[in-house]
């Protein structure tokens, strides 16, 4: 567990990377995105605080389905 705050907008997770990290969100809000077939970046869910995100890399160690920031 390591605790890590991150600017507005900024970057969590990139669509297509690689890493076991598992997020777990305390305060504030985050959005996930993907990116459709024609490249239209669309909003998947928002993450409240709480919230879990990034477990599927987690456990399988994948790429990234989606981008987080």
């Amino acid at each position: 567990w390591h605790e890590r705050s991150y600017r507005h907008n900024e970057l969590i997770i990139s669509h297509g990377d690689t890493g076991r990290d598992v997020f777990f969100l305390l305060e504030g809000r985050a959005r996930v995105t993907l990116v459709s077939a024609d490249g239209r970046e669309i909003a998947y869910r928002d993450v409240e605080p709480g919230d879990i995100f990034g477990e599927l890399g987690g456990i399988d160690g994948i790429a990234r389905s989606a981008s987080v920031v």
